[in-house]
């Protein structure tokens, strides 16, 4: 079907879109016809100044995996998370296209040449798989709030831009964390968040870091 959650699940899962782009272009969306999303297709991510750093970042990683991004605000509107993975042929050559009409914009990495023993053939970038969530609801979904509600706790997370630089709030509650906050670092597939989280009542036990990891 043309559903990738369906309507009586939509509402416990953060999932937004699956996205296909041969080339780096945006060409086919799953699930259609959702508000906002049709002004997705065409984009091109290696040459639109807001995505590239992260397209070439999840190119230059392609051997480990998929890369995450954000939260940032996605072109069809709501706040994402956006994680990638870029696809490399086996055995293409540097001029392969998979039929479409020109080569990836501005992007010498998207080749890499036979490098015997392990890479005996070369192997040609065709394009990433991209999955967008929603941020909001994924954050309620993973209960990250009751840090402040159940065990007492304010928290400030932070994101450091790659665009632009700023280093920006993406999730609170309690409060201020106060003059001495202990500072937590999460990294998810290459995507750096740092909370800094205090217990109102004035103290900071000794295991909080590795609890608050074991949440988020």
């Amino acid at each position: 079907g043309n559903e990738l959650i369906p309507d009586k699940d939509r509402e416990q899962n953060a999932i937004i879109t699956l996205v296909l782009c041969p080339n780096g272009i945006v060409q086919a969306i799953t699930p259609a016809g959702l508000p906002g999303w049709d002004s997705v297709y065409g984009l091109d991510l290696l040459q639109n100044k807001t995505w590239r750093p992260d397209a070439i970042k999840t190119i230059d990683l392609h051997h480990e995996g998929m890369v995450m991004t954000g939260p940032t605000r996605l072109r069809a509107g709501p706040m994402g998370l956006v994680t990638r993975l870029a696809v490399f042929i086996e055995g293409a050559g540097p001029n392969e296209t998979f039929g479409a009409p020109g080569a990836p914009y501005d992007c010498p990495q998207c080749y890499e040449p036979p490098d015997p023993p392990d890479h005996p053939t070369g192997a040609k970038y065709w394009g990433m798989s991209q999955l967008n969530m929603d941020w909001d609801k994924l954050s309620k979904l993973a209960h990250i709030y009751d840090l402040c509600s159940d065990q007492g706790l304010a928290f400030d997370m932070t994101y450091i831009d790659p665009v632009t630089g700023e280093n920006r709030t993406i999730a609170s509650c309690g409060g201020s964390v106060g003059e001495d906050p202990l500072f937590v670092e999460i990294l998810v597939m290459h995507n750096r968040w740092v909370m800094a989280v205090s217990d109102k009542r004035g103290w900071t036990p000794n295991w909080l870091a590795a609890a608050i990891t074991l949440v988020v």
